[in-house]
């Protein structure tokens, strides 16, 4: 049987109808497949992580694919990552195709060890993305509670104050998701601003989300 090849279009398609069966019949076809990058250079691992769609993640991963500093370090494959730093360290300040850095998803993930490593490998902890956003790694672990991510980030002098496109810091993130640990751990970082360009404090943020035990760990450590 001839050997078949297939488009990028064409797993993307499937993709987006939400399609298993396709997408693993088209990986059956052609495993590189698996390696596909859209129009804008984003993966199709990124897409589906970025989806949280594991099923397809997971049929794509099967592939065994050569994943990049990106892939890697938003999956916590911390092998892969040391080895393709240990091979090309810039990698650790390179940019992704849709703006942000591996340690920016690394941070977004959760990937505490490939964080660990990228820092080591010169990572700025304080970077802005270069996307709508505008997160920091420090924003991205604050809110989605990485407590120890952002413990990782501040040794690592990463800033607290900076503010990312929608005006907000660190702490207003953490505070308006109720990450009680990392509130604490911000706030005895240092002196922080206080309101967003809209005037709402990190307290403000908390009791509007219905997290008052933030809140008054606010109180408390803004009176200590």
């Amino acid at each position: 049987m001839k050997y078949q090849r297939v488009s990028a279009d064409e797993l993307f398609a499937a993709m987006r109808l939400g399609s298993e069966s396709i997408v693993r019949q088209l990986v059956l076809r052609d495993a590189l497949v698996a390696n596909s990058r859209d129009e804008s250079g984003v993966s199709a691992i990124l897409h589906c992580l970025y989806d949280w769609d594991l099923s397809m993640l997971e049929i794509l991963l099967a592939t065994s694919p050569g994943l990049d500093i990106f892939e890697a370090a938003a999956l916590g494959k911390t092998t892969r990552v040391e080895g393709l730093l240990s091979c090309m360290p810039e990698l650790a300040r390179s940019w992704s195709a849709d703006g942000v850095t591996a340690l920016h998803l690394a941070c977004f993930y959760g990937q505490e060890e490939a964080a660990q490593r990228l820092l080591e490998a010169g990572a700025d902890p304080s970077v802005r993305a270069r996307n709508e956003q505008g997160s920091t790694p420090l924003q991205e672990a604050a809110a989605n509670g990485h407590s120890n991510i952002v413990l990782l980030l501040l040794a690592h002098g990463a800033e607290v104050d900076i503010r990312n496109h929608q005006g907000w810091t660190a702490l207003h993130l953490a505070a308006s998701q109720g990450h009680q640990d990392v509130v604490e751990a911000l706030l005895l970082s240092g002196p922080h601003s206080c309101r967003t360009e809209e005037g709402q404090t990190p307290r403000d943020l908390a009791l509007a989300n219905g997290h008052t035990t933030t809140a008054r760990v606010l109180d408390f450590l803004a009176k200590g």
